[in-house]
């Protein structure tokens, strides 16, 4: 639903964009101000849906504060024992906890890419014995996702 150039460049303070909703109800949002970059990495962004005021903590990518945070693991392509990530994106949800038994296949994480969601799963099947990633979490090719034993 986010126009083609934010999604790609972002939207500068003050820029606002509508849309349609299947329902036929028009969504107005309009950025008012991203905070400081935080120890982690992370930014407050404030923006207004349909005049309602909202902020949410993001993960600044462009910053070379961040990227000396996000330094995850990285998955050995020839251990099956580990999961990893296929392509960069936000991971979306994580389907599987520590201790979940899961069959080869089975969904363990939900990765959010190019407006899409893909699927990661099990490599093969075991039981859960490490989850790397939670919810909102940017993730790059390779990444370790979780581990099977």
């Amino acid at each position: 639903m986010l126009p083609t150039p934010f999604f790609f460049s972002g939207m500068k303070v003050g820029e606002e964009f509508s849309y349609h909703e299947r329902n036929g109800k028009e969504i107005f949002v309009k950025l008012t101000a991203i905070g400081h970059i935080n120890d982690e990495g992370m930014r407050r962004v404030f923006f207004e849906v349909n005049g309602q005021q909202n902020s949410i903590d993001i993960l600044d990518r462009t910053s070379t504060e961040s990227k000396k945070v996000n330094t995850r693991e990285k998955a050995d392509p020839n251990n099956q024992n580990q999961i990893g990530c296929s392509m960069n994106g936000l991971i979306v949800d994580v389907v599987k906890s520590v201790g979940d038994s899961v069959a080869e296949g089975d969904p363990v994480a939900v990765l959010s890419a190019m407006k899409m969601e893909t699927i990661i799963s099990a490599s093969k099947s075991g039981k859960i014995t490490k989850i790397c990633v939670k919810g909102g979490d940017a993730v790059s090719s390779q990444d370790l996702i979780a581990e099977i034993e």
